[in-house]
């Protein structure tokens, strides 16, 4: 017998249900707690972003393209390295693990540096205090947001009490 599982991948001898709930396993773990912390991150990023865009448009539009702009780069770097974390479950070795966070923090900080060098080299209309506000704010905000929900997060657990 010979079925195709949803990626592609060929599966000889194995039993249609068995392949099914496989592939259930793997989807499912993009619902695990990782993943609630990560949207939840993402959600305050985004929150904190127009907040300092906001507040920008009291200065000129300038200032709001460029919170954005500081903003959305603190949003895409944390979303990159959210992603790369929790692509694999946290099984095995230790080593593996923290070799996988450190491989994704250097990633980021790679992809942090590319961005800011793109964005100080396309714009000339760039405001300083507004790029750098919204980014370190939309960072710092996602660093407290995974203290306060990984506190709230059982093992598990697609829920999460706030209180």
């Amino acid at each position: 017998m010979r079925d195709v599982c949803s990626r592609g991948c060929l599966l000889e001898n194995v039993p249609l249900a068995d392949a099914v709930k496989t592939v259930q396993r793997e989807t499912e773990s993009t619902d695990g707690p990782g993943w609630i912390l990560l949207k939840a991150v993402a959600l305050t990023q985004s929150l904190v972003t127009l907040g300092v865009a906001t507040l920008a448009v009291l200065f000129d539009v300038a200032a709001v393209y460029s919170a954005v702009l500081g903003g959305g780069s603190a949003l895409v770097i944390s979303i990159y390295f959210g992603v790369r974390v929790m692509r694999r479950p946290p099984e095995g070795p230790p080593q593996e693990v923290a070799g996988q966070v450190y491989r994704a923090e250097v990633a980021k900080l790679l992809i942090s540096s590319a961005l800011f060098a793109a964005v100080f080299a396309l714009t000339d209309w760039l405001n300083g205090l507004a790029f750098f506000s919204a980014f370190g704010l939309a960072y710092l905000s996602g660093g407290v947001v995974a203290l306060a929900v990984s506190s709230k997060v059982e093992p598990g657990s697609e829920k999460i009490e706030v209180s």
